[in-house]
């Protein structure tokens, strides 16, 4: 390898590493990284579920049932931003107003409802959000319907000092191929 194919593979790098980020998922199923309030009862009577069932709170209605993913519990977390998405089964005995919190650890929480009545089979967006230590997104049972708690992915926004180094990744790559051409 030459010096300038080096040069050129090292600014590449710099370019495209950072973009390389790697969301984790929360089944329902993972103990040690969720915590339910309550009996949740398990189910695959509704097919397009995440990973080997998913688990409903058995239509109470009442609030007194609770399901979290704990995202700080999964081993390298790192706090920073998150896109944070919820997968579930849709069907029409699902609750159309699940309510659904999310702890960032240091101390605010961001409401949120979702409709588990359609958008079933796939990734739903919550929104982006900071996580530190702590932090959980909780299914809540004051609904008007079954509240199916199946499974969250998140996804680590990069920092914006990624940006500055795919910026000097593009200048090297800018700067090699202009030296030679010449």
């Amino acid at each position: 390898m030459t010096k300038k194919t080096g040069l050129f593979l090292l600014f590449a790098w710099l370019c495209f590493a950072p973009f390389q980020v790697s969301a984790f998922i929360i089944d329902n199923n993972d103990e040690v990284w969720v915590e339910k309030v309550g009996d949740w009862q398990p189910s695959t009577a509704v097919n397009e579920y995440h990973g080997s069932n998913y688990v409903h709170d058995q239509n109470v209605r009442d609030g007194s049932k609770s399901f979290s993913f704990l995202p700080s519990a999964v081993p390298d977390f790192v706090a920073g931003e998150y896109l944070i998405d919820l997968w579930w089964t849709d069907h029409t005995n699902r609750a159309s107003n699940v309510p659904v919190s999310i702890f960032d650890g240091l101390g605010t929480t961001y409401s949120l409802t979702v409709d588990q009545t359609t958008d079933g089979g796939q990734w739903n967006f919550l929104g982006r959000f900071k996580l530190w230590d702590g932090s959980r997104v909780t299914l809540g049972t004051e609904a008007n319907g079954f509240v199916i708690a199946d499974a969250a992915q998140f996804t680590p926004v990069p920092e914006p000092g990624t940006f500055a180094l795919v910026g000097a990744g593009l200048a090297g790559i800018w700067f090699f191929t202009r030296r030679r051409s010449r």
